[in-house]
């Protein structure tokens, strides 16, 4: 989310406990993960978005009371690029690995392992085995050919996502009134019962 909620529920965060928005915000981490995980294009997702908004201004027409589909059809985004916007989320700044689906071992970047034609895991579990037959690589297939209509295109098996720890923190620290709001999550209280801050 784009801001921290205040320990008073305020309506600056997407995620504050009984906040309306919460949904919008889970629905757009979810549509975020959902395009990482299965590799949907652009415009496959601006698609996505699309088809959402009608249907949720569609729901909220058929339900005129519900006062939570009005917000959520309001600002529900019409396109990825508002959507990344709003959640603070910069796809250029992920980086994405291969990861061999029996080893776990990080192949590499995923362009960089995709360009080489890397379709075996190169990773040596016993490098320093006394028998030479167990000083073999893994070779377990980590990219796979998927075909379209009219082209085929190589993906990864298996990925791990990565964002920049220095990025992230400096994300964290240059929210709005971060500090604040940090110290308001450490002096609440819910009698007796232990929270987490987050």
């Amino acid at each position: 989310c784009t801001s921290c909620s205040s320990p008073e529920g305020s309506k600056t965060g997407w995620f504050a406990s009984g906040d309306k928005q919460f949904h919008f915000g889970a629905i757009c981490l979810f549509l975020n993960y959902y395009q990482l995980k299965f590799h949907v294009p652009d415009r496959g997702m601006q698609l996505l978005l699309s088809f959402l908004k009608v249907m949720i201004a569609l729901i909220s027409l058929i339900v005129p009371s519900n006062s939570s589909l009005k917000l959520l059809m309001n600002q529900f985004p019409s396109s990825l690029n508002a959507m990344r916007t709003r959640l603070s989320v910069e796809q250029r700044e992920l980086l994405q690995y291969v990861m061999c689906p029996k080893c776990d071992t990080l192949c590499g970047e995923a362009k960089a392992v995709i360009l080489s034609n890397q379709n075996r895991c190169p990773h040596v579990p016993f490098p320093n085995h006394p028998h030479k037959s167990r000083r073999v690589a893994c070779q377990s297939l980590i990219c796979k050919v998927v075909k379209f209509s009219k082209m085929s295109k190589t993906l990864p098996q298996k990925t791990y996502i990565y964002s920049s720890i220095l990025k992230t923190i400096k994300s964290l620290i240059t929210r709005k009134n971060i500090y604040s709001n940090l110290d308001g999550w450490m002096s609440r209280s819910f009698n007796g019962k232990y929270v987490g801050i987050y």
